[in-house]
């Protein structure tokens, strides 16, 4: 049987016992930390690594997109230069495609496509 968070060698548990703070663990009528869902996110010792490139990626990268987007359709090359603004527009549909694409793609082969469908 796992034991609770926060128990150690040698110090008594006062987790699950109904007798206050200075009864110890005496088998109690509480459920036992095994009464979980098994693909629970608080199942112990079971962590998700984290992709920071991802994170970055996915906080940075569309507002780069977006303010380059609207400075080339907000400023003079809007005006100067419509089919490179119109471009730039093309280009931030087809990157979005993109990441569809490989969030389709990566959940075909059953991995985690979390940060390729947020970034769509």
């Amino acid at each position: 049987m796992s034991k609770p968070f926060g128990t150690f060698p040698g110090q008594p548990n006062y987790a699950r016992s109904g007798g206050g703070a200075a009864a110890p663990l005496s088998g109690g009528g509480a459920m036992p930390m095994e009464a979980r869902a098994p693909g629970s996110v608080f199942t112990p010792g079971k962590r998700r690594r984290i992709n920071l490139v991802a994170i970055c990626a996915n906080i940075f990268m569309p507002w780069f997109c977006f303010c380059g987007i609207f400075a080339g359709m907000s400023f003079s090359l809007h005006y100067q230069k419509p089919i490179l603004a119109w471009l730039l527009v093309v280009l931030g549909f087809v990157a979005t495609g993109a990441a569809g694409f490989l969030a389709m793609k990566t959940k075909q082969v059953e991995r985690d496509e979390m940060w390729y469908t947020f970034a769509t």
